[in-house]
Formats: C-alpha cells, sequence, structure tokens
C-alpha cells in the first residue's frame, strides 16, 4: 500500500505490482486493483482485467480473450446442429477447452495439436484458409517433391499427428503463414 501510494504522491503514470497469477489465492489482492490490464499473448494487446476476464481465468488456465470472443462469434454463428457437432476440419467442437494440465499428458495422449487447441497456434481452418500445404517442398535424398506428388500425401489427414499431412500441417500453424512459405523439409 506504501509503494503505491508513493507512486501516486510522485505522479507516476503506472505502478507495477509484480507478477499475478490468478489461482494464488495470496496474490488475489493484486487483480482487485484499478485499472489493470492483461497482455493478450496472442495479439499482444492489452486487455482491462474486468468481470469477463476474472471469470474466464476462474475456469481456465490459459486465456485469450481475443481468442474466447472469436469462438463466442464462431458459436453463435452457428446453427443449433452444428454447435454439438466436432469441427469437420479440427475434430474439436467450438466450446473445448484445453484437455490436458500437463504438458507431457498431451503429448503422450496422441492426439494431433489442432485437437489439444494449443495456445498461439493457427487452427485447422485457419492453416487450410491461409497456408497452401499441397505446395510446400520436401527434399528426399537431394531430390525435391512438392507434397501434392507423394502418395501418401493424398491418403493424410490434416489431423492425423502420425501422417505426413498432419505433421506438416501442425508444423505450418505453428511457425505461421509467413515461415511455411519458405519451409522446405529435408529427409536422407
Amino acid at each position: 500500500m506504501r509503494e503505491a501510494a508513493l507512486a501516486v504522491e510522485k505522479g507516476y503514470e503506472h505502478y507495477y505490482m509484480g507478477y499475478y497469477i490468478h489461482s494464488c489465492a495470496k496474490m488475489r489482492y493484486k487483480g482487485d486493483y484499478k485499472p489493470q490490464f492483461i497482455l493478450d499473448l496472442e495479439t499482444l494487446q492489452w486487455n482491462a482485467m474486468d468481470d469477463e476476464m476474472r471469470a474466464l481465468l476462474d475456469t481456465q488456465k490459459y486465456v485469450s480473450i481475443s481468442r474466447e470472443r472469436r469462438l463466442a462469434t464462431e458459436q453463435n454463428e452457428a446453427t443449433e446442429a452444428d454447435k454439438s457437432e466436432p469441427d469437420k476440419h479440427s475434430g474439436a467442437t467450438v466450446d473445448q477447452q484445453y484437455l490436458f494440465d500437463d504438458p507431457a499428458e498431451a503429448a503422450d495422449s496422441g492426439l494431433s495439436l489442432f485437437d489439444l487447441t494449443m495456445p498461439g497456434m493457427m487452427t485447422a481452418n485457419e492453416v487450410m484458409e491461409h497456408i497452401d500445404l499441397d505446395h510446400m517442398s520436401l527434399e528426399i535424398r537431394g531430390a525435391v517433391h512438392r507434397m501434392e506428388q507423394l502418395v501418401s500425401w493424398q491418403e493424410g489427414s490434416l489431423t492425423d499427428s502420425k501422417s505426413l499431412k498432419g505433421i506438416v500441417a501442425e508444423l505450418a500453424a505453428c511457425v505461421g503463414p509467413d515461415v511455411s512459405r519458405e519451409i522446405t523439409i529435408k529427409f536422407g
């Protein structure tokens, strides 16, 4: 309290109280000071620590308000029948939350990164819309091939983490469209 009072007396525009961990009871008092903002790691924009943000932090370990709002918009646009059906491209329902608390559990699950709704990664729909996976290059022992030329490519699924198409799609989703245009995957 003394530091906050000194910051006000000195006319400081901001006062940083250190880390805030919402699930830690001893740190909850930090969330009561206003105004307070939290950085959205997916858009790098500051969002107010309001009732909406607190409700999300009460139920999730990772919160991106931009992602939540986008998913809410998608859900509102979907018909009632579509809401309960899995997304045909990602295998996840629109309102699915993170399935595992521990990265090791997620790795052992055998699920695609798309099914795990990994924070900061493009969705399967975004990959299909923004990245031309078929024309990415694969170099095998010095010979360069486009993905679409491979027999196993046509048989693979974007959300099958064990297929070549799934592996390439996950890589592209993690690095984004700009970097994936420059990638040539090399074997041998």
